[in-house]
């Protein structure tokens, strides 16, 4: 017998999420999602702004390259 699918009415959909600030509940159709209100986005801008968050990923040899000709001007 094959294997039943789950058809696309089963799913779940989510309704709301959790603020990523304050963990508070926000419905997906909110002005400010994911966040619940102006301050929480304000407080997250603010974190990306001062250094608080980063994206990091490794350099790549030509990056290290690149870096390492910089300091040899003085």
């Amino acid at each position: 017998m094959a294997p039943v699918k789950k058809s696309a009415s089963r799913r779940k959909r989510i309704a709301s999420i959790r603020c990523p600030i304050c963990r508070g509940s926000v419905p997906a159709q909110a002005e400010e999602f994911p966040f619940c209100g102006r301050r929480c986005r304000a407080i997250d801008l603010a974190r990306w702004s001062s250094g608080a968050y980063v994206i990091s990923s490794p350099l790549s040899p030509e990056e290290t390259i690149h870096l390492d000709s910089d300091t040899d001007d003085d």
